[in-house]
């Protein structure tokens, strides 16, 4: 070896030859993308079974196909380090030309997520060749590459698996009213000022604000351990076409906005059916599911207002 500049020569280890001169796949970024899961706000999966789409908003991650419902943030987060972290076995092409040679179709088999902020998608397409090698081709580097046989569990992934399992995430800073109806009588948790009041037809009373956290508590904690798709005739079957009692939340807006007009704005509501084994069935608004959550979640909506007079 020499140095420019010098006519010396000098005998050194033949690692340093074979390590400037190594094959140029071997200097490569081998992650499929830079791109964190903080950047992505929207992703859908297409396979054989159906499509499954996510979208992100300020209240977070919700599932929007095959059903409309709220997704477990943590969950996407490691289904989105899953997909992000995939490393590339080998670098097959870089003109994908004729995608039929290794085993990928463009609509089916793919996913596709956006980064927040842009407009152009990028999609992984995946498939297998005769030999059941796994190829994949990533639109964002336009290349053809030979991936890990476990990328393919990234397309197996289930709605159920996603779903945020709480009964009803709630942000009471925002409640200003809360209605609880029951077959007897109907009665209202009403905010005032800093703390709440209990109205039973035209008498009202100090509420305990401890009642009311522990509602909110309860409904946003409770785990959903089954859901039932709601079919002609069956809410009955469920307690739900006479209720044992329906809990509304709602919002006071004194004026006008540009997006809905002043007075009561409904936040959510909860149908409560029947008991059975434990588990008490719930339907939320008019969304056409029964859930299936702990009978102890009856214990923070008593029926009597006066169990919510606070004790001072």
């Amino acid at each position: 070896m020499r140095t420019s500049g010098s006519r010396d020569v000098y005998l050194v280890s033949d690692e340093l030859l074979k390590l400037a001169f190594r094959d140029v796949a071997d200097f490569r970024d081998r992650r499929l993308t830079d791109l964190s899961p903080d950047q992505i706000d929207r992703v859908i999966v297409r396979r054989q079974g159906g499509e499954i789409e996510l979208s992100r908003d300020a209240t977070g991650w919700q599932i929007v196909r095959p059903l409309h419902a709220l997704a477990d943030g943590q969950r996407v987060d490691d289904f989105l380090k899953q997909l992000l972290g995939q490393r590339i076995v080998e670098f097959v092409a870089e003109d994908p030309g004729d995608l039929s040679i290794y085993g990928i179709g463009e609509g089916t088999d793919e996913i596709t997520f956006f980064a927040e902020g842009s407009g152009h998608p990028q999609t992984l397409r995946l498939g297998t060749d005769k030999s059941g090698t796994l190829f994949g081709q990533f639109t964002a580097r336009d290349s053809v590459y030979r991936l890990p046989p476990e990328t393919l569990q990234l397309l197996q992934i289930k709605p159920e698996v996603l779903r945020d399992r709480r009964l009803l995430p709630l942000n009471l800073d925002i409640v200003d009213m809360i209605r609880i109806r029951t077959p007897a009588k109907e009665f209202l948790l009403r905010r005032q000022g800093d703390e709440w009041v209990v109205k039973d037809g035209a008498i009202e009373r100090p509420a305990s604000a401890a009642a009311v956290r522990m509602l909110a508590d309860a409904v946003s904690t409770a785990k959903v351990s089954a859901y039932d798709t709601v079919a002609d005739g069956k809410l009955a079957a469920f307690g739900l076409e006479r209720p044992q009692c329906t809990v509304s939340f709602v919002a006071v807006l004194s004026e006008n906005t540009p997006e809905t007009r002043a007075g009561e704005q409904l936040i959510a509501s909860l149908t409560i059916g029947k008991s059975e084994n434990g588990r008490r069935f719930i339907q939320i608004g008019e969304t056409p599911e029964v859930l299936s959550v702990p009978e102890a979640l009856m214990n923070a909506i008593p029926l009597d207002p006066a169990a919510w007079i606070s004790p001072r």
